[in-house]
């Protein structure tokens, strides 16, 4: 996808300027929305249902699960809870011998992929949600 300077600048700015309203935190592009800006739980489900309405993006491809952990706690994070010590000791072992990680991936779960200010940028460019590394975003010439 190719985008004049101006474009590129303008959608920047503008989310931005969108994001600093309810933050007082200095905003890059890889400021993830929950751990960096924080934007929790009810927060950034407002703050994205907004976004998406504001600037027109389709969020068909979003789930809000890749992205962000859940308040509610479950069964499974409950007795997480419980074996605490354990996971300490799993991450520990998984640090020296990493390939072992597929081990424990049941109790660990899956990985988040957090949304940062960069992938509301991109999306806002292609109109559809995105993550900036999906996007493909160029200069025109």
């Amino acid at each position: 996808m190719e985008f004049t300077y101006k474009e590129i600048k303008e959608s920047y700015l503008e989310i931005k300027v969108f994001l600093e309203r309810g933050t007082n935190k200095s905003i890059i592009l890889s400021a993830t929305i929950d751990n960096e800006l924080g934007f929790w739980g009810a927060d950034n489900v407002f703050l994205l249902e907004e976004y998406f309405e504001k600037y027109k993006v389709s969020y068909e491809n979003f789930d809000y699960d890749k992205h962000f952990y859940s308040e509610v706690w479950s069964l499974k994070e409950l007795f997480l809870l419980l074996i605490f010590p354990f996971i300490i000791l799993i991450h520990t072992i998984i640090y020296f011998f990493p390939k072992i990680r597929r081990v424990f991936k049941f109790i660990l779960g899956e990985q988040k992929t957090h949304l940062t200010f960069g992938d509301l940028v991109a999306s806002k460019l292609k109109g559809e949600f995105c993550l900036k590394a999906d996007a493909n975003i160029q200069l025109k010439k």
